[in-house]
Order: structure tokens, then C-alpha cells, then sequence
């Protein structure tokens, strides 16, 4: 499209999966309707960016393969043992949206406390997090919010925020996997390396992931306050991100604003 292109936006929203293309001013305004529409709704625009589920596990599986070819991982039978019966609870208690996903909890050998979510169900928890000592109530929280980012799609829809695209298909998905490959083999120039390295999900999903948590939670029989007790405790704590790899892993930081909105929604639902 030559000089032109700087004028138009790549949607890729033809049932063939083609890329179409419209105006930047009319994407910006069709962007604002939707915003508008779904915001009357009670809904978040997320709600409507379809994903197909087989791209996603693509996504998935390379994400997965970047996590063993970057980290080290441990095999302690116990914590593999209470990941898989909390989690068990909670997807029953999640219905109907975490049918046919399968659940893959992996340990990673770092100190940092952290549990991170990635497409198609896989869920990755530090040996930092594991040795915190948290109850049930408080691993089971914070195991809610990172199903919830599953559950939503959360991963896939913040690519294609971040690629502005409107469905999450094939080739999203290829794309995705060539940035992370890229990032891998250290083939990323600075710029793209500093949006690697800043990449947050999305704060509607974040917002989303805290109060679908809360409900998770407490539909499991489990009191959804554990959640803001882990997060105030890793607050306090002195544990900080010490090199790239864990600043990646650190998505979603404990901070006041999360904890006061976790409160307020288990407030609601009779839990003080």
C-alpha cells in the first residue's frame, strides 16, 4: 500500500480470516461505538474479540516451550499433589466457561513469589510462591484470578489489542509466536525488547480477573478474602523482581487498588 499504509489499520474481521483494511480514523470511531455499546451493556469490549480455541493452543504450547527453554522447573509430588485438588474445586466451581480446558500446573524453580497464566490452561507458580506458607483460602484466591485469565482469554485478546486486530486466529497466532521467538534468540531490537519486556495484560482484564477471582473462589466453599490476605502479604514482603525473566513473570504486582477491589466484591457477596 506504499505511503498509504500509515492511513489504514490491518483488521483482520472477514470470515476467511483476510486481512482487511479501513481507515484509522474509522477504526478509532468504530473502536469508540463499540466501547460505547458494550459499556451500556454492563460488558467489556473483550467480551466480543472471538478467539479460536486452536489457535490458542498453539499460542499455548509455544509460550509453554519458551517457559522450559528459559527457566528450570521442580517436581515436588506435594505441591503438584495441592495445585491439582485446589484447582480441581475451582474449575468445578468456574461451570460451564472452564469446560474442556485441560489444566496444566508447572512449577518453576525461582525464588520470586509469583503464579502467571498463558493460553489453553497451562498456569505457572514459583517455588518462592509454593514456600510462602499460604492456606488454602489464599492459594486458592490467587489460583482463581490466574484461571479467570484463562477462562477469558486473556492472553490471546491482549495480542490482539496489542496488533489491533479483531479475532484471534492462525494467523495472530503465528504472529505472536514469531515475537516471542524472536525475543527468545535475542533477535528483538531495543524497542521491541522494552515493549516485550513492559507488557501487561490489559487493566479491564486484570480488574476482571480480581472479581470473577472473588466469585470462583467462593462458589469452590473457599473464602475469597484469602486472596486480598496473599496480596497484602506480598506487599509487605521484600521479594522484588531480580533480573528480565522475572519482570516477564511479574504481570499483575500485589498493590492497594487490587486488594480494596477484592474486599469490596467479597463484601458483596456477604464475606468479611
Amino acid at each position: 500500500m506504499g505511503q498509504a499504509s500509515r492511513w489504514f489499520s490491518k483488521v483482520c474481521a472477514h470470515p476467511s480470516g483476510k486481512w482487511v483494511y479501513v481507515s484509522k480514523p474509522i477504526y478509532g470511531r468504530l473502536v469508540l461505538l463499540a466501547l460505547l455499546v458494550v459499556g451500556l451493556a454492563g460488558r467489556t469490549y473483550a467480551d466480543f474479540l472471538p478467539v479460536d480455541a486452536n489457535a490458542e493452543r498453539k499460542l499455548g504450547a509455544a509460550i509453554n516451550q519458551y517457559m522450559h527453554d528459559t527457566h528450570k522447573f521442580t517436581y515436588r509430588p506435594d505441591w503438584y499433589l495441592r495445585l491439582n485438588t485446589l484447582g480441581v474445586r475451582l474449575a468445578l466451581a468456574a461451570g460451564d466457561e472452564a469446560r474442556g480446558i485441560h489444566w496444566n500446573y508447572q512449577i518453576i524453580k525461582e525464588p520470586y513469589p509469583n503464579m502467571v497464566s498463558a493460553c489453553a490452561g497451562y498456569i505457572y507458580v514459583s517455588s518462592g510462591l509454593m514456600q510462602k506458607g499460604f492456606d488454602d483460602d489464599e492459594m486458592a484466591g490467587i489460583m482463581a484470578h490466574e484461571m479467570t485469565h484463562v477462562i477469558k482469554h486473556h492472553v490471546a485478546k491482549s495480542y490482539m489489542l496489542e496488533y489491533k486486530v479483531l479475532q484471534f486466529d492462525n494467523a495472530v497466532a503465528d504472529k505472536a509466536i514469531e515475537d516471542l521467538r524472536m525475543f527468545h534468540h535475542g533477535q528483538a531490537g531495543p524497542y521491541q525488547l522494552y515493549r516485550y519486556a513492559e507488557r501487561k495484560l490489559d487493566r479491564d482484564f486484570e480488574r476482571e480477573a480480581d472479581i470473577n477471582g472473588v466469585h470462583i473462589a467462593a462458589r469452590a466453599g473457599f473464602n475469597p478474602l484469602g486472596h486480598a490476605r496473599a496480596l497484602e502479604a506480598l506487599l509487605q514482603g521484600k521479594d522484588k523482581p531480580k533480573n528480565l525473566q522475572d519482570i516477564l513473570l511479574s504481570t499483575h504486582p500485589p498493590s492497594e487498588e487490587r486488594i480494596r477491589r477484592i474486599k469490596e466484591e467479597a463484601a458483596r457477596l456477604g464475606k468479611t
